[in-house]
């Protein structure tokens, strides 16, 4: 979270005009935003997995999935209906300029804090050492494929 909130308030500072957006920068940022975002994926479908009964845990990972999916497809189109209510007013407090999409990039921001501080208590419980969780994955369901393979 603290990397994704890097990569935010960087898009804070160019959208208000204190940074230029330069190309080396641009790229930069996407790179840390795409690392924060692949890791807070997998911790946050770790976790879910984490606190998932044993019996049903498919019904609901699937649940999990789609409810995901559907909150990360529909919040760019709310998020455009606010940018668009916004409309194009702008103004200057200092050096610093607001308009729609600072303001979209604070909030942003402001959601990310307060999600950085709520997930903090998160503990996984059950976690397995590497080793072990890649010999489970490498050797042991292999094992299994070629065993229903050969009783056949």
């Amino acid at each position: 979270m603290s990397l994704y909130l890097v990569g935010i308030l960087f898009w804070v500072v160019v959208t208000s005009g204190l940074v230029p957006a330069h190309y080396f920068f641009v790229a930069s940022n996407y790179l840390i935003l795409g690392v924060a975002g692949g890791l807070f994926s997998i911790a946050n479908t770790r976790i879910a997995m984490d606190t998932m009964p044993v019996m049903g845990r498919n019904h609901f990972f699937s649940l999990f999935t789609v409810f995901a999916s559907l909150s990360l497809g529909l919040a760019p189109i709310f998020w455009g209906v606010f940018l668009d209510i916004l409309g194009r007013n702008e103004f200057s407090i200092g050096l610093f300029q607001v308009n729609r999409f600072s303001i979209y990039f604070i909030l942003l921001s402001l959601l990310g804090i307060v999600t950085f501080f709520l997930a903090k208590p998160l503990v996984e419980k059950k976690g397995k050492p590497f080793d072990s969780a890649v010999r489970d994955v490498v050797i042991l369901a292999r094992l299994k494929l070629y065993g229903r393979f050969f009783n056949r």
